[in-house]
């Protein structure tokens, strides 16, 4: 098949499943029963091919006919599409003024995990000069001094060869704020070459 028709269908692709999903600034949200309430009255009435544009109203609902749209809630697209559909359609942009950045993360990741949540953080330290289990504490004073002494976290500590040493820790967070500035204070650390 020629590279043309392939980018054609999958363009025809992509328009269909961005067309599937539903964004609640452009489409209503109408029940099915109700939906096929609207398509029933207008293929038994006589005005079913209205083109002037007036709403159709059935049990007190009134809807424009462009409006009528069934979602299933894109229920075959995969999670990564729909991050990037949100993505082009704006919803993860940052308030207006706000500053949008490289160094901002925690905005998108603010739009996309419910909190509290569970976060893993993962930091990679270069452990030649001093113990890994060292840098193990100095990470898990990092955490304690944005969640408190008090929080819980779940400490997991491997050696990376000879050099360098990964610490992922598994806390509880209140909000993006607070992952930006547990990444912050990891950063800080004069062993860590790495964190994600």
């Amino acid at each position: 098949m020629p590279p043309r028709y392939i980018s054609y269908w999958l363009g025809t692709l992509v328009s269909f499943a961005y067309h599937s999903i539903d964004v609640q600034s452009f489409h209503a949200h109408i029940p099915l029963r109700q939906l096929r309430q609207i398509l029933n009255s207008n293929s038994s009435s006589n005005d079913s091919s209205r083109d002037d544009g007036t709403a159709r109203t059935v049990d007190g609902c009134s809807t424009p006919p462009a409006a009528i749209n069934v979602d299933d809630g894109g229920s075959g697209l995969t999670d990564r599409f729909k991050y990037k559909v949100h993505a082009l359609m704006g919803s993860y942009d940052p308030a207006p003024g706000a500053i949008d950045d490289e160094n901002q993360m925690g905005i998108i990741i603010g739009k996309m995990l419910e909190f509290p949540t569970v976060y893993t953080f993962t930091a990679v330290g270069r452990t030649e000069s001093i113990p890994g289990d060292l840098y193990a504490n100095q990470v898990k004073l990092a955490l304690s001094s944005v969640l408190g002494s008090d929080a819980r976290m779940e400490l997991q500590i491997v050696p990376r060869g000879e050099k360098f040493t990964r610490i992922s820790a598994k806390v509880t967070v209140d909000s993006a704020y607070v992952i930006s500035s547990i990444y912050e204070e990891l950063g800080a650390l004069e062993a860590t070459v790495m964190k994600f």
